[in-house]
């Protein structure tokens, strides 16, 4: 009934009261709400920002931090397993409205961003 922008935030708790359901609740389910509240344009956003995060995970590994970092982060695979674990989450709780998550994709973005050694290599290459 939403169409391609879906039915809006808590548009899930609306059409069940709505409809004859037993309880009129929120969606516990990050995937199904984006599809249902957001739409297909939602779905694929949603997509998007999944496979960025993991573009970002993928290129953290120990040796390609730069020192400093690499103190600060000795095992970036704990940052994957986060990411996991909030992946598997997303089947029974809304983990986008958890700001430990988006603080740690923070963290993510800066070690992208400033940690590694070939973006500190590129850094030095422009006179910074």
């Amino acid at each position: 009934k939403g169409g391609l922008i879906g039915l809006g935030p808590a548009g899930t708790r609306r059409t069940l009261e709505q409809e004859p359901a037993s309880a009129a609740k929120e969606s516990h389910n990050d995937y199904l709400a984006t599809l249902v509240e957001r739409g297909p344009f939602g779905a694929v956003a949603l997509l998007t920002l999944i496979g960025a995060i993991a573009v970002r995970l993928a290129g953290l590994a120990p040796h390609r931090l730069t020192p400093g970092f690499r103190a600060v982060v000795p095992n970036p695979a704990a940052l994957i397993g986060a990411f996991v674990a909030f992946a598997f989450t997303a089947v029974t709780h809304e983990v986008l409205h958890y700001r430990h998550m988006w603080t740690l994709l923070a963290v993510v973005a800066a070690l992208h961003l400033f940690g590694r050694q070939e973006a500190h290599d590129r850094a030095g290459d422009h006179g910074r």
